[in-house]
């Protein structure tokens, strides 16, 4: 399940491949969730639902490796693409901080990640740690659960992910006899 940014609605995803979404209100004290649309998905079970933080969209992962993105404008909610993981289900969907990308991890080890205006697939990192379970974003640091209880946290600030890159790929640089010298120098 997963709350609107606003709090106003609320989506879930079942087993009867369908991601209902409901409107909260609260006469007196009592909170009552009303259904106000049914999204069905065509072949699979839905694991995952997720809105994006500023509201406009909300994505779902189904076990059919497709990861589902609608435009929400207040209850009027339009699918706005379909974007396919190459295997296994999609256990978890997340939008980054600013709304831009979607994240969607895979029951088979995978994370991938969309730009939501366009659904151009931007990245691809394979996990040998298993099925991504749950995947979690903050700022810069990106955090996924896999299915054994273990937990990989990845820093996504771009300098820090060049020096990284850097360090582990220093001594083929170094080393390889097939490189010129400019290549050589790439992480100098």
């Amino acid at each position: 399940v997963a709350f609107s940014p606003d709090g106003e609605f609320l989506a879930s995803s079942s087993y009867d491949r369908t991601v209902r979404l409901w409107r909260l209100t609260s006469p007196g004290d009592n909170i009552q969730a009303t259904v106000f649309q049914t999204l069905d998905l065509p072949q699979a079970a839905v694991a995952s639902v997720a809105f994006s933080p500023d509201g406009r969209s909300l994505a779902a992962g189904s076990w059919d490796s497709q990861t589902y993105l609608w435009q929400v404008a207040g209850q009027t909610v339009a699918q706005q693409r379909i974007l396919q993981v190459p295997v296994g289900g999609v256990p978890d969907v997340v939008f980054s901080a600013d709304s831009q990308l979607l994240l969607a991890g895979s029951g088979q080890g995978g994370l991938y990640f969309w730009q939501t205006d366009t659904g151009q697939r931007l990245q691809e990192l394979l996990d040998d740690h298993g099925m991504v379970n749950s995947v979690s974003v903050n700022g810069t640091l990106l955090v996924t659960g896999t299915a054994h209880g273990g937990a990989v946290v990845r820093d996504l600030a771009l300098d820090r992910v060049v020096e990284q890159g850097c360090d582990r790929i220093r001594n083929y640089l170094q080393t390889n006899a097939r490189l010129t010298d400019t290549e050589r120098q790439l992480c100098d």
